[in-house]
Parts: structure tokens; sequence; C-alpha cells
């Protein structure tokens, strides 16, 4: 059986403590995230980086978002471009909800904040 695959978009201490255990659990998880060193702490718990937020956002059962910049949600290479149908997105950044607001419709009830 093939294994479930959960992404990031944007790493913080915590997501990465989810990833490690989601990686535990024999989940695929796989990133987006501009900050090296946070990275790098992703790759040595087995993580997978993507190379843009298309990427990060395809193939996968839940795509978890710790940004709220609209251009990375919304935009024409944003992550709802790459989400499948049958994705969850999960929100937890806590800064500007405008993107959220606008992505709502969009997600068509797939959106969790």
């Amino acid at each position: 059986m093939a294994s479930i695959t959960v992404s990031f978009v944007g790493l913080d201490e915590l997501s990465l403590k989810l990833a490690a255990s989601l990686i535990t659990s024999g989940f695929h998880v796989k990133a987006f995230e501009v900050s090296e060193p946070l990275i790098v702490e992703f790759l040595k718990l087995g993580g997978v980086k993507c190379s843009n937020l298309l990427e990060a956002a395809q193939d996968t059962a839940a795509t978890i978002l710790l940004s709220s910049n609209a251009d990375e949600i919304l935009g024409e290479e944003g992550v709802l471009k790459g989400l499948h149908v049958m994705s969850q997105a999960l929100i937890t950044s806590s800064g500007s909800s405008e993107a959220i607001a606008k992505a709502r419709p969009v997600l068509s009830g797939k959106v969790y904040t």
C-alpha cells in the first residue's frame, strides 16, 4: 500500500514536530520552505524538499499552510493551483485573513482554519 502524502507550506518548530510524528507513522511528508535552517532540519527528519508551491500541493491528502500570503495561496503558481480535488487544506497561519477569506469559496468546504 502506498503511503499517504502530507505537505507543509512553511515550517516552524511545531510543524517540524508534527512532520517528525507523521514520518515516524509512515506518512510521506514534503515541504516548501524558504528558510534554509528550517528545511535542513526537515530533511534530517526524512522529509522531502519541494522546489515550489505547486509541487508542495500536488498529490497530497492534506496540505498544511503556515502562510497567509495571498500570492502563495491564490496566485498563478500558488498552493490552490496544485491541490487535488480531494485534498484537504489546513491553514494554521495567524497572519492576515484576507487570502483565507478569498480561498474559502475556491476550496468549497475543504479548508480548516
